[in-house]
């Protein structure tokens, strides 16, 4: 985040970015770490073991699909979806992907 006194050295990398404060969105190692610990630990139960994985494939089909790699992104064509295109900030999305990493860091 530019404001942070850890982080701010790393705004300089990327400049000229609109919405600028949108993009610095994420979820922190914290709860990265909390969410991949939650996957490892559900292994054990059918139920956990099956829940889990339906979260991850989620998180990483709505990494897949905003991701923009030179200027192409899938999200263009889902955006065509009714519903899908009332959500025109790609980085807002990080509000969708809390759903599936909250979940996985409580199981």
């Amino acid at each position: 985040a530019d404001h942070s006194a850890l982080t701010s050295w790393m705004g300089n990398w990327v400049r000229n970015i609109p919405m600028r404060h949108e993009h610095q969105l994420f979820f922190g190692l914290g709860i990265s770490a909390l969410a991949i610990f939650g996957f490892i630990t559900a292994q054990g139960t059918p139920h956990r073991k099956w829940q889990a994985r339906v979260l991850m494939w989620a998180l990483f089909l709505l990494v897949i699909i905003t991701l923009s790699v030179g200027g192409h992104s899938l999200y263009r064509w889902v955006m065509i979806l009714p519903g899908f295109n009332s959500i025109r900030a790609v980085t807002r999305v990080c509000l969708l992907m809390l759903l599936p990493v909250s979940l996985l860091v409580v199981t």
